[in-house]
């Protein structure tokens, strides 16, 4: 099917739009931030919103987008928890701002707090990951174990 040609049953209401499969409900994540009370409590909340790689991702855009200031976090946080309170869509970006601000909450603005954050989440998520083995390391492990014999 041709772009004008899907253009055209969209617009009639015949063609289906591409699905959204990770909707992310903004209103449970924060009831659930909101019960965390320890800072292993936030990570491990994090880590189990969603995977390794889209954490470290999403921590690393903290600094890239000058998050690093308590300040500008602190707002975004309220601004994540609004519209989560108003049902938008709430992104992985928006999860770990939010949880950035709990950690402050928790902490108290020291002025160095998110980046207190990302050390600590960053040796959360070393501690508790589990890493598979690739199929190179599986086939030397069974190599090692057949040689040793």
């Amino acid at each position: 099917m041709s772009r004008e040609e899907l253009k055209t049953a969209l617009k009639a209401g015949e063609g289906k739009q591409p699905e959204v499969r990770d909707v992310a409900n903004g209103k449970a994540f924060v009831a659930e931030l909101d019960k965390c009370k320890t800072p292993e409590d936030i990570y491990a909340l994090l880590t189990k919103n969603m995977d390794s790689k889209t954490l470290a991702d999403r921590v690393s855009l903290l600094q890239k987008n000058y998050h690093d200031n308590d300040l500008i976090v602190a707002l975004e946080n309220r601004k994540a928890r609004c519209n989560a309170e108003l049902g938008f869509r709430t992104s992985h970006e928006a999860k770990v701002i939010m949880a950035a601000g709990q950690y402050q909450k928790l902490k108290g603005t020291t002025g160095h707090s998110v980046k207190d954050f990302k050390k600590g989440l960053t040796e959360y998520a070393a501690k508790h990951t589990v890493y598979e083995k690739t199929d190179a390391q599986k086939i030397a492990s069974q190599l090692l174990i057949n040689r040793g014999r």
